[in-house]
């Protein structure tokens, strides 16, 4: 039994592991949009079923998590050039439209909590879908794209690369330490598995592909600020997932969803990225201005 859970979690999460890895090599701003937008969705599916809202009506729980994905499409083309004002206003339209129409409907709808219903709902477009969506800026937006220091073969999609492989190898590190000598709690109200030990082995192996990273592309940063970065990343997909822990204990879940046997949901995938997301957009923002 065990030996079969450890060949079906390696076999997905090796798919989740190309299907990112092949969308950044690809180095195309429409396949890895297309690739976040769908795992937003299928997060704002999956926050819906943990929070239950929308429980007793399937088609608005689908419909809801589709309308994340016209979300993503407002965020990820708000900064882009080409488009003038009022072709931004117009994109944006539909999606006003749709608040006020959900809002309208909690006044008919027979609810105990319909304040809860309507907070939630759009919870789980904020915390699903804008950081995933300010992930794609970073392909998108033509004043983080440095030609003189990227690689042009992933001129667009480069920054993705170390902040899905700092996210992985935290993970890594942080399980292999915490299981081989982990004692101290972390936060154990929370996630009584994680430890001090393994947050700091974590933070460790991420320090230490950091360096391999500045040999790989010493132009790209200086070797104290892909140090920084790794810094960034793992302390703050340690503090996503204690927070997606959080909400699943809340309400009583093992897993937000049974998308990726083995592995959970595509939340219990995202959680990190979701709060890593926006410090390293900024991150690189700062870093493109010097």
């Amino acid at each position: 039994m065990i030996k079969s859970n450890f060949v079906q979690r390696t076999i997905y999460g090796s798919i989740y592991v190309v299907l990112i890895l092949g969308a950044i090599f690809s180095n195309s701003p429409y396949l890895t949009g297309a690739l976040l937008a769908a795992m937003g969705s299928l997060g704002i599916f999956e926050f819906q079923s943990i929070v239950s809202i929308n429980r007793d009506r399937l088609f608005l729980k689908i419909w809801h998590s589709l309308m994340g994905l016209l979300l993503f499409f407002i965020v990820t083309t708000s900064g882009v050039e080409p488009l003038d004002q009022k072709e931004k206003i117009i994109f944006s339209l539909p999606y006003t439209a749709y608040v006020f129409f959900y809002i309208l409907a909690e006044l008919f709808r027979n609810r105990k909590s319909p304040i809860r219903e309507v907070a939630y709902a759009f919870a789980a477009h904020a915390y699903c879908i804008i950081p995933l969506a300010v992930v794609h800026r970073l392909c998108v937006d033509s004043t983080l794209i440095l030609p003189e220091n990227i690689p042009t073969w992933m001129s667009h999609t480069f920054w993705l690369l170390p902040m899905f492989v700092f996210i992985w190898i935290n993970d890594t590190g942080a399980f292999l330490v915490g299981s081989l000598m982990g004692k101290t709690k972390l936060f154990e109200r929370i996630s009584p598995k994680k430890t001090w030990e393994g947050f700091m082995g974590g933070v460790l192996f991420t320090l230490l592909f950091s360096i391999g990273f500045y040999f790989l592309f010493p132009e790209v940063l200086s070797f104290l600020q892909w140090l920084l970065l790794a810094l960034l990343v793992s302390i703050l997909a340690t503090l996503g997932d204690l927070f997606e822990s959080l909400l699943k204990r809340t309400y009583n879940v093992k897993d937000s969803g049974s998308i990726m046997p083995g592995h959970g949901g595509i939340l219990d995938r995202i959680d990190s990225l979701i709060m890593v997301s926006v410090p390293v957009f900024i991150f690189v923002c700062i870093v493109s201005m010097l």
